[in-house]
């Protein structure tokens, strides 16, 4: 199977780090027997780059699946919302996507967390939310004028235009999903701290980390870049999609980190 994946995919050229007691090398990493994952960077309203990525994913699994019967994942890091055209589209693509043999997984992103944060307390989290790109996710949802009103009847309506499957699909996104040696999340974590043990706030905002190595690999965005980058035992997806129209798809399995 190596070798055919090496006929359809691009190579991300992994140099391992030096052999550390406790750290994941990424030659040494392994996914579930038969599994593959794919992960997608932060995709930030930008409904066209994410249906031609699922279509590409969907495309790659029908080719793998010729020779061999495999599960596959699709984690999406987060970051779903502002800044791009239609965040309302992002969110009900989302919420119905429906693949056969293949486990979707939806974690939260910094843009998410201050969203729900904005509904709950719309006073104190008014202007965060629209110098994040928030306007962009107002407008996705019909809401216009956004300075005539104040920060309650802005909350009020966006409620009312997400509806309560909406609001319960985002608050109960997940921060972290972890993959035998692969850990996806959306901010960096902090060294020194189980990845399993992280807390919420680090794997949603924390956005730099001086010795980047742990226990499993990490597949993380957050952190926009014009490529994907690699630094520890961390590779980072965010390339800015709603800047650069390049939202990034990596597919992982074992020893293999590969950039669709």
């Amino acid at each position: 199977m190596f070798e055919y994946l090496k006929t359809i995919f691009s190579w991300i050229k992994i140099q391992p780090p030096a052999s550390r007691v406790g750290v994941m090398s990424f030659d040494r990493a392994k996914t579930k027997a038969n599994q593959l994952v794919f992960a997608v960077g932060d995709i930030h309203g930008c409904d066209q780059l994410l249906n031609d990525a699922i279509s590409l994913i969907k495309a790659k699994m029908e080719q793998l699946s010729e020779t061999e019967d495999n599960l596959y994942h699709i984690v999406f890091l987060g970051d779903y919302i502002d800044r791009g055209p239609n965040s309302r589209l992002v969110i009900e693509r989302l919420m119905s996507l429906n693949i056969d043999k293949c486990e979707i997984h939806c974690l939260k992103g910094n843009h998410e967390d201050i969203l729900l944060n904005f509904i709950k307390s719309p006073q104190k989290y008014f202007q965060l939310f629209k110098q994040i790109g928030g306007i962009a996710t107002l407008n996705s949802f019909g809401i216009m004028d956004v300075e005539a009103h104040r920060a309650e009847q802005i909350s009020a309506k966006l409620v009312e235009a997400m509806g309560i499957e909406m609001l319960v699909f985002l608050t109960q996104l997940p921060t972290y999903y972890s993959h035998e040696d692969y850990f996806f999340c959306h901010g960096v974590p902090k060294a020194g701290i189980a990845l399993s043990q992280q807390p919420d706030k680090i794997l949603i905002n924390n956005r730099h980390e001086a010795s980047p190595f742990y226990e499993q690999i990490v597949i993380h965005g957050h952190v926009s870049s014009d490529k994907v980058e690699r630094d520890g035992s961390k590779i980072n997806i965010d390339t800015a999609a709603y800047v650069t129209d390049n939202l990034t798809k990596l597919l992982v399995y074992n020893y293999n980190q590969i950039i669709l």
